[in-house]
This record gives C-alpha cells, sequence and structure tokens, in this order.
C-alpha cells in the first residue's frame, strides 16, 4: 500500500473562485490534519470546469492523497461523480440510502424535481461511502485514486472528519501528534518574542479570535515536554481551549448568573455565548445599548457621564456594567463601548478603541485597549476581551503576560483610574 507525504486539497466550485462564498475547507483541512500529525501539502481552488478538475486530479494523485470538496449536488454543474467515474472507468449508481432519503424529503415535488435531486445521491460504481449524516449527498473514497470526496458545505463535512480521518491514516505518514495549546489574550507577535524555541522544536500557529493556537512538534520527546511545559508554566492562566465553555462552567459551578451590557459589539457577546446549549442556566440576557438614550434609560448611565466624559470612556463602561448587573440581577456583568470604525475615531480616541468592564457586587473592573482591526474583526475580538476580563475576576488572577492584565480594580464609587 502506497504511504503519501501529504495531502492534497480540491476544494470545487465556481462559486468560491467568482467570490460568492467564501471558503472554509482550507483552514479546517490544515488544522484538522495538522492535529493528526499530517501535512496540507497542497491547496487548489477550482471552478466547475470538468477537463479543470479532473486536470488537476491527474496532476496531484501521484504524489499527493487528494481530498475534493464540491461538486456533489444535483444541478448539471455538479460533476465530481462524473469525473471520477470517467476516471475509474465504470458508471454512476444511485446510493441506495441516499436514494431513500431524497425520495422521503421531496416526497411532494414532481417528478422532474425529484429526477433533478436524486443527482446527488449518486456514487461512482465500486466506491466506498462516506455517510452524510447532514445533507443529501454522500461522500465516498476512491482508493485506486486515493482520493476522498466530500460536499461543498462546511457544515456537513465536518462531521465526515472522522471516517474521513481513519481513511487517512492508514493512507498517509504521520509525524509526531503536535502538543495543541491554545494562548488567549495575546497576539502572534507578542507571544513569540516571549518564546525561545529550541532547534529540535517546530512550532506551528493558528489564530484564536483574540490569541493564538500553537502546534507544538518534535522527534526528540524529552526536548518536546520541556518545551512544552515551560510554556504552560509561564502562560498558564492564558491557556484554556474556551473561554465561554470556561466562564460556564464555573458559574454553572457556583450557581451564579451573567448578563452583559453591549455597544460597539451590537449583540455579538450575547450571540457567541448563547451559542453554547444550557447557556440559560448560568446566561440572563444581553442588552444592546446603542444609543446613548438607552444607556441612560436603560443601564442608568447618568447623563452627566455621558456629557463630560463620552459614550466611548471607562467612566460610560463602568456605569453600563453595573447598570446590567443590577438591573437584570445578575451575579456578574460585562459591558462593551469603542468605536468599530470605520468612521467616528479622533486623535484622543482613534478608531479602535475599546473601553470593556467587568462588574460583581462591590468592585468593577475597567481596561482601555486599541484594537484597529476592521469593524467584523473589532467586535469578535472586543468581545473576547471582555470574556477574559471577567475569567480574570472569576478565577482571582489573569495572565500577567496577557493584554487582559491591564483590567484596573475600581471601587463603584470612583471612577477614576
Amino acid at each position: 500500500m502506497q504511504m503519501f507525504p501529504a495531502v492534497a486539497l480540491l476544494v470545487v466550485g465556481s462559486e468560491v473562485t467568482k467570490g460568492y462564498v467564501q471558503d472554509a475547507h482550507v483552514s479546517f483541512f490544515a488544522e484538522a490534519l495538522q492535529a493528526e500529525g499530517m501535512e496540507l501539502g497542497e491547496a487548489r481552488i477550482l471552478p466547475d470546469h470538468e477537463e479543470e478538475v479532473k486536470k488537476a486530479i491527474l496532476d496531484l494523485h501521484q504524489d499527493f492523497f487528494i481530498i475534493m470538496t464540491g461538486g456533489l449536488g444535483p444541478t448539471e454543474d455538479d460533476k465530481t461523480v462524473d469525473i471520477i467515474s470517467d476516471l475509474l472507468s465504470v458508471e454512476p449508481t444511485l446510493h441506495p440510502p441516499a436514494e431513500r432519503r431524497i425520495r422521503a424529503v421531496f416526497r411532494k415535488k414532481d417528478k422532474n424535481f425529484l429526477k433533478r435531486a436524486l443527482r446527488q445521491g449518486r456514487i461512482p460504481s465500486g466506491v466506498e461511502v462516506i455517510e452524510n449524516k447532514i445533507g443529501l449527498a454522500p461522500g465516498f473514497f476512491a482508493p485506486s485514486l486515493a482520493l476522498v470526496a466530500l460536499p461543498g458545505f462546511p457544515l456537513e463535512v465536518k462531521p465526515m472528519w472522522e471516517t474521513v480521518r481513519d481513511i487517512l491514516q492508514k493512507h498517509v505518514l504521520q509525524k509526531p501528534k503536535p502538543i495543541i495549546l491554545p494562548i488567549w489574550g495575546i497576539g502572534e507577535s507578542d507571544l513569540f518574542s516571549q518564546l525561545e524555541i529550541p532547534e529540535e522544536v517546530e512550532v506551528g500557529v493558528h489564530a484564536l479570535p483574540y490569541g493564538c493556537r500553537l502546534f507544538v512538534q518534535s522527534n526528540h520527546s524529552d526536548v518536546l515536554r520541556s518545551f512544552t511545559e515551560q510554556i504552560q508554566e509561564k502562560f498558564s492562566a492564558c491557556i484554556m481551549e474556551n473561554p465561554e465553555q470556561s466562564i460556564f462552567e464555573i458559574l454553572k459551578s457556583k450557581k451564579e448568573t451573567l448578563a452583559f451590557a453591549e455597544s460597539c459589539t451590537g449583540g455579538l457577546a450575547g450571540k457567541i455565548f448563547t451559542d453554547m446549549p444550557g447557556s440559560s442556566e448560568v446566561f440572563l440576557g444581553s442588552l444592546v445599548c446603542y444609543h446613548n438614550s438607552v444607556k441612560k434609560n436603560v443601564l442608568n448611565v447618568k447623563e452627566s457621564t455621558l456629557i463630560k466624559y463620552g459614550a466611548v470612556s471607562q467612566q460610560t463602561a463602568l456605569e453600563m456594567a453595573e447598570g446590567a448587573r443590577k438591573n437584570t440581577g445578575a451575579t456578574y456583568a460585562i459591558s462593551w463601548t469603542g468605536i468599530a470604525g470605520p468612521t467616528g475615531g479622533s486623535l484622543e480616541k482613534p478608531v479602535g478603541t475599546l473601553f470593556c468592564a467587568v462588574a460583581k457586587s462591590g468592585e468593577t473592573r475597567v481596561a482601555k485597549f486599541l484594537f484597529p482591526l476592521g469593524r467584523k474583526r473589532f467586535r469578535l475580538v472586543a468581545v473576547y476581551a471582555g470574556y477574559l476580563g471577567l475569567l480574570s475576576m472569576l478565577k482571582g488572577h489573569s495572565c500577567s503576560r496577557s493584554a487582559v492584565s491591564r483590567f484596573v480594580a475600581i471601587g463603584e464609587k470612583n471612577h477614576e483610574v
């Protein structure tokens, strides 16, 4: 059995090459492969052109194990099954479980519609089927081509990864699995300036919403263990898989609750937190108070504070957090107020300025950040800065090397840092 040194990814879809849809497969597979000690050697994004896709497969299949995504749908431009069938010199055939599922879903549709829909239930004869638990089009593995074909929708692909991984492990060479260290609250440049990486160690990095996920590998187990222990000791308070999950687990164990007061984040903090199943056990709600009048009427931010210091200020952030906690009855509250951009900045408060506060009874902490990252990225980073600020309060300490350490405790009657 041939063992391949790496994997090649073919993302097929004119909707991607034309910019209608943003590709998510390259980052997903690169990270998933890295976590298993395998390498993504090449990635190509191709339009739905039969000859171009076929040429790419023939170019790559001698040197790489190939993963394809896309081209398994019901329309005439979905050609993956036909291309692979042609390369294998076989005919496409309907996969019976997929056929039954499609007929059940579209049982009330007319015959012409059903005929088109059944196209996505086809597979090349003789391949190994990879079950699609979410969508209608099955994936498949063609051993003689060392090729796996998967649907184009990332939500369908991710549950299929476990099966794909098991196939890859039999056909792709693997390095020792990396040790994965998610380090939150520290940017890549800052983090790497604090690391002394031994020559025998390879370090990869993947961006977190606010931080870095490190992939640490080495063939020298003693060196790897020593280096990893140094990182864990130095950044212990910053290392966690998921800040919102950590918050949830701590609050649940203490039977405590949480509320948000959001201005510049526009509800994103509440959305991310409630993406977790069971979050209602600790989360009371998020008050999106964008306009100053709502800050005053809903959060009890004083008009004098808004006039003297402005909506984007440490004083307003403090009063927002205190107001959210008191008005909802939550044990803890986080507030965000800032300038996401691209307009609205000034010399004193440029675009990217963020004030974030965390509050509990008797104590409120506030921090100022500058994240000139564009409106969308600013909001995401801001949310996690707030989460990490609350975690430092909940745990009683923070990573001194993290930007989150800048949260300063303020008594409720003293709003000056």
